[in-house]
Formats: structure tokens, sequence, C-alpha cells
């Protein structure tokens, strides 16, 4: 499987310093859609409060939006792609913190991982005595659609454990739902997750000191250094399945599929084609040209924003979702063409 490594040189922006000689790293999980991404550029916004920082970002498949987008902000970012952390390039995350602790040693390591990865698989290697002797975890934290939270049994344990394994919870997009309905939701998250520090955010936006600052609690302490995976082994979700290594494109019946030809789609006949997609693609992500202009389109679950650009970018629209047909799609996409 390939894994795609761009390094950039470390910015040294001015502020929180390094505490002693290791290196702090923050993972960052959160299913598909549930604004990971967004998570990262509101914390790369906060300049005066990183110095040197780097990114390791883990995208499903060989997506690579997400890096795209963050290193458009002048971030350092490392990306990993062709599967997920915690599952077919487990070995590739632990040799790329090891590279960059060696070859940059930065304050901090911000890790993104896939909304497809069960942090149970991740949080070990920080346990490593060849991580932790440089890199220690400072923080766990799950980003949530609060919007997913009632139909959250679709999604299998595996959305569970992301949140059970996390030290800080983001309630994340807690406008797009009526205002009474916020503290019912909050309420069933703090009585179901009591050791998590809970937060309703909009765009993910968070004080500064939720990040940086220790928490009450170290999920790693806090379950003894014992991480039992739901979401791969033996443990199934009616769409989940092991797979062989060479299905390094799909896993737990997951599957990517990545439009890049260079032409121009009608935007009423593709906004038609999305909304008319079977619900099991589930998330939609990229850029794309169209008759009326060029668009990034950022959509989970059929919800999201289709932005104007003021500027063409190359077609890189990315859809990720459970048995999907590939060709059947692209056929579909094909006869959106102007």
């Amino acid at each position: 499987m390939g894994t795609m490594i761009d390094y950039h040189k470390l910015r040294p922006l001015q502020g929180v310093e390094k505490m002693g000689e290791v290196a702090r790293a923050v993972l960052i999980c959160g299913f598909l859609g549930s604004g990971k991404t967004t998570l990262l550029k509101e914390i790369l916004s906060w300049k005066e409060e990183l110095t040197n920082v780097a990114i390791i970002v883990n995208e499903f498949g060989e997506v690579g939006i997400d890096g795209a987008l963050l290193s458009q902000q002048g971030a350092n970012v490392v990306e990993l792609t062709s599967g997920c952390i915690c599952c077919s390039i487990q070995g590739d995350l632990k040799t790329t913190i090891l590279d960059i602790s060696e070859r940059y040693s930065p304050n901090w390591l911000l890790v993104e991982a896939t909304g497809l990865a069960d942090p149970a698989g991740i949080l070990p290697l920080f346990q490593a005595p060849e991580v932790s002797s440089g890199i220690i975890l400072h923080k766990s934290i799950t980003v949530m659609d609060v919007e997913y939270w009632e139909g959250r049994e679709v999604f299998g344990p595996l959305f569970d454990n992301q949140l059970k394994l996390a030290d800080l919870i983001l309630l994340n997009k807690v406008d797009l739902v009526p205002k009474e309905r916020v503290p019912g939701i909050l309420k069933e998250v703090m009585e179901r997750f009591p050791a998590a520090q809970i937060v309703p955010t909009v765009y993910a936006k968070v004080d500064p000191d939720l990040i940086f600052l220790p928490s009450a609690r170290n999920v790693i302490h806090a379950h003894n250094g014992e991480f039992p995976m739901v979401s791969h082994g033996h443990h199934h979700h009616p769409h989940h399945r092991h797979l062989e290594p060479q299905e390094s494109f799909s896993f737990q019946g997951y599957t990517s599929y990545v439009f890049e030809e260079e032409c121009v789609l009608g935007l009423q006949r593709l906004k038609i084609l999305i909304k008319t997609l079977p619900l099991h693609v589930f998330r939609i992500k990229g850029w794309i040209s169209t008759d009326e202009g060029p668009f990034f389109i950022n959509l989970a679950g059929g919800k999201g924003t289709w932005d104007h650009l003021s500027e063409p970018k190359k077609n890189k629209l990315a859809f990720i979702g459970w048995d999907m047909d590939k060709h059947a799609l692209r056929e579909k996409i094909e006869a959106c063409k102007v």
C-alpha cells in the first residue's frame, strides 16, 4: 500500500513552549464529516499559541483532501493514505512519528485520524518506549456532529469507542439543530461518558486552553493502557468485515472513490445527482469545476456546504461510503458533463 509523505519546514511560531524535552501529541478523532479538519484549521489560526507544530493527517483511501486544505494554511503536513491509522498503516504512523521527532523535534504533534479509525488502535502507539521517550500523548479529542447522536446505532460500536476513549468531546454543529434539542443531547452524552470534558461548539471553535492545558484525566492512565478495539477483528458491525491485506482501499465494508478527471460538470445536474445518491454514500468532499464556476463541496449524510471559489482548482472530489458501486457512480458523474 502507498504512503504519501510530504515534509515541510517547521514554522517557528511564538507562544506555548515545549514542556521539557518531550513533545506533546494531540489525537483528533471523530466520525466522517464531524469537523476534525475544521478543528485543525481553527487550531492553526492561533499562531500566538503554537510553537513548532507538525501535523499528521490520515485519510481513508487515496483521498488527500484534508492534507491539501491544511497545507494551504502553511501547515507542516505529513499525509498517510491508503488505509486507516488503526489498521493497515499503523506501522507507518509509528515510523512517521519517530521520523518527525528525530528530524524536526516539534513542540506539538497534531494527529488527525480518519473518520473510520478506532482510537483503540492508535493510543497504544504512544505507550511504545521508543515513542514515549520523545513524544507523550497530551490529549485525545473526539469531534462529534451533534446530529449523529440520535442515529448513532447506524454507525456501530466504532462510533461509541471514539467517544469513550476521548479526554475532550466537542459536540460540534450545535447551530444546525433546534436549540431545544441541545441540552437533552448534552445531558445524554455527559451521562454516558462522565469522565470526558464535553463542550458544545459551532465550526469547532474552542478556547485554546481546552486544547493546550492538561485534562483532568489522561485517557491512557484512565484505561490502564488497555484499549479493546471494537471495530476490527471478531467484532462486526452489520456493514463491517475484516479485510485481507490486499484490500487496501476498503475496510469494515467502507470504500472510497476519487473523481479527478479534468472536465466541467453541470452544477445543477451534479446537485441533483448528489441529492439522489443512496444514503450509504455518506461522505463527499473536494474540489470540482462546474459551468457556474469552481466549488469546494463538503457534505456528510447529505448535509453540508457548497462553497464557490474565486479561483479554479484541479478536480478532486472524494466519495466515501459502504458497499459503493464505484463504476455506477463514475457513470453518473460522467453524465453530468457539459
